[in-house]
């Protein structure tokens, strides 16, 4: 086995100047020993109409012949840099992440070393590029035949006229024509598989590279052909990232190569299946920044402000998986748990949750333990039987790229009795849950305790998603109880329950929200649901007045 160690050959072509209305890109061109196809791809990239910022090498193994041909095309003015590591088998992923790691951009095009591309290839990438967004490209296989026509200069397919590949498809010298269509990039249906992992490839694959440093880049424990790029694809669908199709837009033209042994393929299909299950957290251990050993790179690589998602938990096995599911993009899962007697430790350890048992002090005394047991500034606040939305999880990411604030609410969007109402109390129910821990604390109030901050909040994109009680019966029980603390909490403030608070402030209850906002359109729930609030607001004054009437 060879014992060199990986190392960085710097390029010496100096990077094209960026573009103000665009990211600065860094390409990576994955490679190993197949130096008359680099060369190739090379030449294509020399073409670019507009040039990437670096294009980085990542060299699974090769020798001098792939060192030559990197070399020459450094001294032709490419902005080359060759990271290179010894050939100990097929370790694509250690390769990719080592070439990231010295990457100096904002984002990321894949690209293996034997896919051919069209001139204006990254500058469509780019066109497509958008935040919370990842792009994948398409792919042309060409026969051994015209594969090797093409390697020795007798043919040039990225100058073919189209009754050329027509003929070529005819042939049987290319699989396909479909990818050379072009449709406009900002068509909407390149948004309609938006969590489609299947055909995702990262010999065509462009990912802004903070999405790319949150779930840790690719995951390491994959050696040997295959599903490496399916697995980063779904952890980065599970942080919140979706898909973009670059289909008719970003084709390569992919050279011929024999098929790689897959004698880990079962092992790294079956890694594929736990990720896919949700049986592994999205933030490989094994990854990019075990490689980052720069200290400034290892500060850009974590520039990204630190989450805690906190959640308070008593026997919530019914909807907490639901609810880690949604935040497993955080970077922390704490859950404080009040005794459980069901499922709910086995489900959060499950999603890698720090499990931590409190004994039940209120609601706004027990989230604020969760929250000072985080490890992170920024906090994300739920409720076990709440999750978050795919656009708001990819709003609330966007927010920690670039905070222009310390504390946010999102709308609540609640079900009840089956329905999810969309108006009155039940939609917008704003809600503050994401904030930074030192401009923000919970209220001690026992019942419908609230955020405190001076800092201005703002709001996201995106549904908090709220499922109520399962049946109407446990519902009103749990009302009857928050009466009851309501109650002792305005008794204890000095509050008096006056005949015209007992009566008028029902019935304004019912005004503002069945009429003004159009509570009346969620038919018989919105009904019950605004009855019910309206009662509880009579039973809660009611309540107070017996209390008042007790101690006096």
């Amino acid at each position: 086995m060879n014992n060199a160690k990986p190392r960085v050959i710097e390029g010496g072509g100096a990077p094209s100047a960026p573009r103000p209305t665009a990211p600065r890109v860094s390409l990576i061109v994955t490679t190993y020993e197949r130096p008359d196809a680099l060369d190739a791809v090379l030449g294509t990239l020399s073409r670019q109409t507009r040039m990437p910022d670096e294009i980085i090498i990542a060299d699974d193994g090769s020798g001098l012949e792939t060192r030559a041909v990197i070399e020459r095309w450094k001294n032709a003015g490419l902005p080359l840099i060759h990271v290179w590591q010894p050939d100990e088998g097929f370790r694509a992923s250690v390769a990719r992440n080592l070439a990231v790691a010295h990457a100096q951009c904002d984002y990321l095009i894949f690209l293996d070393g034997d896919c051919m591309v069209f001139e204006d290839f990254v500058e469509t990438h780019l066109k497509l590029a958008e935040n919370g967004w990842l792009v994948v490209g398409s792919r042309i296989l060409m026969s051994p035949q015209l594969t090797e026509a093409t390697l020795r200069g007798r043919e040039q397919p990225l100058d073919w006229s189209r009754k050329r590949w027509l003929r070529a498809r005819l042939d049987g010298r290319i699989n396909r024509l479909s990818p050379l269509i072009r449709v406009a990039v900002d068509n909407p249906l390149r948004k309609l598989r938006r969590c489609r992992w299947q055909g995702a490839h990262s010999c065509n694959l462009g990912i802004w590279y903070n999405d790319f440093s949150v779930v840790n880049g690719f995951d390491e424990d994959y050696e040997g052909w295959g599903h490496e790029d399916a697995d980063l694809v779904t952890r980065l669908f599970k942080s919140g990232v979706r898909r973009k199709d670059g289909h008719y837009a970003v084709p390569t033209l992919h050279l011929w190569h024999p098929i790689q042994s897959r004698h880990a393929e079962n092992e790294n299909r079956q890694r594929l299946a736990d990720i896919l299950s949700g049986q592994r957290r999205i933030r490989t251990p094994n990854g990019l920044l075990q490689h980052v050993h720069n200290e400034i790179q290892r500060r850009r690589l974590q520039r990204c402000p630190r989450l805690s998602a906190v959640v308070i938990t008593r026997n919530a096995a019914r909807h907490l998986d639901a609810c880690l599911r949604s935040v497993a993009f955080a970077d922390e899962i704490v859950v404080v748990d009040s005794g459980s007697s069901d499922a709910t430790q086995q489900i959060a350890e499950r999603w890698g949750a720090r499990f931590i048992s409190h004994e039940w002090e209120g609601f706004g005394r027990q989230k604020q333990f969760a929250v000072e047991q985080a490890r992170n500034p920024w906090i994300l606040a739920l409720d076990a039987d709440e999750w978050i939305s795919d656009e708001l999880a990819s709003a609330i990411r966007r927010a920690m790229h670039h905070p222009t604030g310390y504390a946010y609410a999102f709308a609540r969007r609640n079900r009840f009795m089956g329905r999810w109402l969309r108006h009155g109390e039940g939609y917008p129910d704003y809600n503050l849950r994401l904030f930074h821990r030192d401009h923000a604390r919970w209220s001690s109030d026992p019942v419908h305790e609230k955020l405190l901050t001076a800092a201005t909040v703002e709001r996201l994109p995106g549904d908090l998603m709220h499922e109520s009680e399962d049946g109407l019966s446990r519902y009103l029980d749990k009302q009857n109880s928050y009466t009851t603390l309501q109650a002792r909490m305005l008794l204890d403030a000095g509050k008096n329950a006056s005949l015209g608070k007992l009566f008028l402030n029902p019935a304004v209850r019912f005004v503002k929200f069945y009429l003004l906002r159009l509570g009346f359109l969620d038919g018989l729930p919105g009904l019950v649901h605004i009855s019910v609030g309206c009662y509880n607001t009579f039973i809660k004054y009611a309540k107070l007045r017996e209390m008042q009437q007790r101690r006096g």
